[in-house]
């Protein structure tokens, strides 16, 4: 009798589960709601660029506000040039509601935003941190199509059939392919358990005249790959806000060189190693007492992981540095290696110096240029004469516009407006205000650098 209990509850709970799995069908009825379309004007100093892309309402806040995941732009995107954002559903012609940047996560490089009023929007259930996946699982995305297809939500069904590392992990589908990037991944509990965003290119055999080749290509609306929830989970549970921005983390070492097998040789040594780049004077690495050329090994008392490429051990060797930054973790142990000695060091891990991407601009369309201020990597990156002169970087002279015409181009220093010395935007801005309110024929002199010589360089404003 107790045996045939057991059964019985056995067999209700395969039901029980049986029952509970949704068909695609369903699952595509339940959540297209939540997709949507990002819009935005991006101005980085070379004129506004329109930027569409998909978003997944994930969260609606206290206020009723929606708050949108979307990979329609990135950690390099000048979040101070972003105009005009708004999200609306999926479809042709719907309604747009206002939005506004929340920041950019700078571990998955996905982006978050937010709506400005309350909204009506579905959102998606997650699974939780792991996504419990399994090789033969059915999955679903739902995605957005492109443009010319109006918008529209569209469905992908497919079967897990494998799993990489690139560093992060992949899930590779099969039987099928799923949806567009920044699509939502579900189980057949309507659960999402991933995103479709990085694609690993599908290898192609072509023939051409010279004979037999292999080219690598993706696909636009049809994808292969998706990321798992473990791997953003993260990011998600401390989303980025205006006031409060997550940087990446800086050790003070300007790059990472992998290490190859050839290399390993020569250097003597037998487990994966990266080796450091150029040490900023100055820095968390230089203090340490580390140098250009030193091999790491280990890190936290591991060596480093093996992976299929030299280049994905450095990866993966950032990325943890992130995470552990992340986590609250201040200090990095490192196992080296420099020359037949092998040593250990604590690395300080601090947020990374403003970048380029960052600085203050000042867009002066009445020349057609654009100019940044220099900003702390500009000082151990430039090789260049400029490198030690004070000044702001030209970062756009289109060649129609009147600076282009005169002869300014894109990377020029510009240290003079006018015999006056220009070392900040505001400054510019000033001493610029100052020589527009001339008489419009007479020429605005920019002193500019380049390379090691000076240029002055007479400028006549544009009419409109």
């Amino acid at each position: 009798m107790k045996r045939f209990s057991v059964v019985v509850m056995a067999t209700a709970a395969l039901l029980a589960s049986q029952a509970r799995a949704k068909s695609p069908q369903e699952i595509f009825a339940e959540n297209s709601g939540a997709m949507g379309i990002v819009e935005m004007n991006i101005d980085a100093g070379d004129g506004p660029d329109k930027i569409v892309g998909p978003g997944i309402c994930i969260h609606l806040d206290q206020e009723g506000r929606a708050i949108f995941l979307t990979t329609a732009f990135g950690i390099q995107t000048p979040l101070d040039g972003v105009s005009g954002l708004t999200v609306r559903p999926s479809g042709l012609d719907t309604k747009k509601t206002p939005a506004s940047v929340m920041g950019v996560d700078p571990v998955t490089g996905m982006a978050f935003v937010r709506t400005t009023t309350a909204t009506k929007w579905t959102k998606v259930q997650f699974v939780g941190k792991r996504s419990g996946l399994k090789i033969g699982q059915q999955v679903v995305s739902i995605g957005v199509q492109n443009a010319s297809s109006g918008h529209e939500p569209y469905l992908g069904v497919a079967y897990v059939s494998g799993r990489v590392r690139v560093p992060e992990v992949l899930y590779r589908v099969t039987g099928g392919t799923l949806t567009a990037t920044c699509s939502a991944v579900f189980n057949l509990d309507g659960k999402v358990v991933g995103i479709v965003a990085r694609q690993l290119p599908t290898t192609y055999q072509m023939m051409t005249q010279r004979g037999q080749t292999y080219v690598g290509m993706t696909g636009q609306d049809q994808k292969s790959y998706f990321l798992p929830i473990d791997e953003f989970a993260d990011s998600l549970a401390s989303m980025p806000s205006p006031g409060a921005p997550r940087r990446r983390v800086w050790t003070g070492v300007v790059s990472y060189i992998p290490v190859t097998d050839d290399d390993a040789k020569t250097y003597g040594v037998k487990v994966p190693a990266i080796m450091l780049g150029k040490v900023v004077k100055g820095g968390p690495a230089d203090r340490a007492g580390l140098k250009e050329r030193d091999l790491v090994i280990g890190l936290a008392g591991k060596q480093l992981e093996k992976f299929a490429t030299p280049s994905l051990v450095g990866k993966r060797f950032l990325n943890q540095l992130q995470t552990m930054a992340f986590n609250g973790t201040k200090q990095a142990a490192l196992t080296l290696k420099r020359g037949e000695k092998e040593f250990s060091a604590n690395v300080a891990l601090v947020p990374i110096p403003k970048q380029a991407y960052e600085a203050e601009r000042y867009i002066c369309k009445e020349l057609g240029l654009a100019f940044r201020e220099k900003v702390p990597p500009d000082s151990y990156t430039d090789t260049s004469p400029t490198a030690s002169v004070e000044g702001l970087i030209v970062i756009a002279a289109p060649e129609k516009g009147p600076g282009g015409r005169a002869g300014v181009r894109r990377g020029d220093l510009l240290i003079q407006i006018n015999g006056e010395t220009v070392t900040t935007v505001l400054g510019a801005r000033d001493l610029m205000g100052k020589a527009l309110a001339g008489a419009p024929s007479k020429a605005i002199v920019l002193m500019v650098q380049r390379g090691d010589k000076t240029y002055p360089i007479s400028v006549t404003r544009t009419r409109n």
